[in-house]
């Protein structure tokens, strides 16, 4: 007699269930010549989608309509064929992404949408944070978001002046969260600077009509 499974449960496990118009991977590439064929590769919950546009500058062959191939996960783990094309067009980490899915072995982080696993993210260390952009090319690019060192940035330093921010915007969160404050200050004054010397600087007028470098020279 098996044990039932507590409501709960049973609503988080169908909340991680894969939605069946859910697409786990897609890619598109084009065959080396003398082919030049357009091609696009999709995996969804159930099957491998292979599409090809035929680009040829024969005459007999320009009412060739796209192909479409269509498997399923178990029939494209038997197919060479098919596998063999997508290696030549797309290379081997495409292949073996695609057999890592038919396989079963999903990333659920890449289904995940961005903000909430930049939120995530936010919450740890910054050694966990390193760790992390170690794991592949999608963590890598996530933990080096401007979104991640903005929001850790305002966790770490509660509230922030607006010439911080200005600041911010034009060197990036992440390079002005490792600064020491030392150095923030030294970068503040040379932005200020910098933003004086770029302000025109026009006569100032006194109240009986004269600039003020006369009024100056009348005062000395």
């Amino acid at each position: 007699m098996t044990a039932a499974v507590p409501a709960d449960l049973q609503r988080k496990s169908s909340a991680l269930q894969i939605p069946d118009n859910a697409v786990l991977f897609e890619i598109t590439g084009q065959e080396r010549a003398p082919r030049k064929d357009f091609c696009q590769l999709i995996v969804n919950k159930h099957q491998v989608i292979f599409r090809r546009w035929f680009i040829t500058l024969r005459v007999d062959a320009r009412a060739l309509r796209p192909s479409e191939e269509k498997e399923s996960h178990e029939d494209f783990l038997d197919d060479d064929r098919m596998q063999e094309d997508i290696k030549r067009i797309f290379g081997w980490d495409a292949l073996n992404r695609v057999k890592c899915l038919c396989e079963g072995a999903v990333d659920w982080m890449s289904l995940i949408p961005l903000p909430i696993v930049l939120y995530i993210i936010s919450f740890l260390d910054i050694v966990d944070i390193a760790r992390l952009s170690q794991v592949n090319h999608f963590f890598r690019k996530t933990c080096n978001s401007e979104l991640v060192w903005e929001e850790l940035f305002f966790r770490h330093n509660g509230s922030v002046p607006d010439e911080v921010v200005e600041l911010a915007l034009e060197t990036g969160w992440k390079e002005l969260f490792f600064s020491s404050k030392l150095h923030l200050r030294i970068m503040l004054n040379r932005r200020q600077e910098k933003s004086a010397r770029q302000i025109p600087k026009l006569p100032l007028e006194s109240a009986s009509g004269e600039s003020a470098s006369a009024v100056e020279h009348t005062v000395e």
